[in-house]
Order: structure tokens, then sequence, then C-alpha cells
């Protein structure tokens, strides 16, 4: 019997419930060292493609200190395409279900803020924005009404039945994108 099958409900909820949002794969934890030496836990994240996109996996990688420094001694990998599988190391075996629930809810808590901030670059990087409409600051409409490929659009600004085009360069959006002053319509 695997320690996945031995969870409580909620816990697999809350683990699913999590790499089901963010698209998460697979989770790799090896054992790491930081500048001064000190062990770490360093972590790799596959997201699943974006269906918009280059068709690409994003893989993230980044190294947790302090309490989940450890964690790369008891869980070695979550595969995440179906139902989470664990793959414990030795040590991970020895735990009980108990600890290893324990384990994982701080390791989701620690990284769900990180995962997050990804998680809204990538897909913010994975927009296609011609022929969409976005809102600029909550209230002016425009739709993307061209793109040259350098990097410049041409946009509608809509006003009533009346679209007047400008322009403005994909990084702008982007960057609207990503401090929320625009959003998609």
């Amino acid at each position: 019997m695997s320690i996945w099958s031995e969870m409580d409900q909620a816990s697999k909820s809350f683990i699913s419930g999590f790499f089901n949002e963010y698209g998460i794969r697979i989770i790799n934890i090896t054992k790491g060292e930081d500048i001064r030496k000190d062990e770490v836990s360093h972590v790799e994240i596959v997201f699943a493609a974006e269906t918009d996109s280059d068709g690409k996996d994003t893989v993230v990688s980044f190294k947790l200190t302090g309490q989940a420094s450890d964690l790369h001694r008891y869980i070695s990998s979550i595969d995440c395409s179906t139902n989470p599988i664990l793959d414990l190391t030795a040590s991970g075996e020895k735990l009980v279900a108990g600890a290893v629930r324990g384990r994982l809810w701080h390791f989701v808590n620690t990284i769900s803020p990180r995962v997050a901030k990804i998680h809204k670059e990538q897909s913010i990087l994975a927009t296609r924005p011609l022929g969409k409409t976005f809102i600029l600051n909550n209230k002016t409409q425009f739709k993307v009404l061209k793109d040259d490929g350098e990097g410049h659009l041409t946009i509608g600004i809509i006003d009533g039945d009346v679209v007047r085009e400008a322009k403005l360069s994909a990084n702008d959006l982007l960057d609207g994108l990503y401090v929320g002053m625009i959003a998609p319509a």
C-alpha cells in the first residue's frame, strides 16, 4: 500500500488541488548546497505546457532552505500527471503517513507563493495578443489589430462605436499585464 493511499482525503484534495491549479506535472527534489555549503533541497518543477504556447513544458528550479531544506531526505519526486505518485527515499519509506503528510503540507505551503508568481509570469509570457481585447486601468478597452513580429503592436482603442488606432510595444503590453494595469477583457 502506498503512502498516498494512506493519507486522509483533506490532504489528498489539498495537494492534488495545488498541482492541478498550477498545471504542475512533476516535482523532483534532490540534495543541494547553498553558497555557504549548507544543505538545501534543490526543487525542479515541470509545468505542463500552456495550450496556446509553443507546446513545450516549462521547467523551473530553486533551492529550499530553512525548515524545508531536508525534504530531499524523504521525498525524491512527486509525479502529478494523474493522481500524485510519491517517490520516497529509503528514509521516507520509514516515515508513517502522517509524517509524510506533514512534510507535504509544509512543502506546498512553502512553495505556493513562488509557484503562483511563476505561473503568473508563464501565463503572461504565453499570451498571444493578436485579435484579443484588453482593458487598461479598468476603463479603456483596446484590441490588438496587428503584430509586426518585431515587438510593435497596432491597437484599436475602442470608444463606443469609434475605434482609434494607436501603437503599443509588445513589452509594454506584457509589463502592463504583469503589474495589473492591463487585463484581458
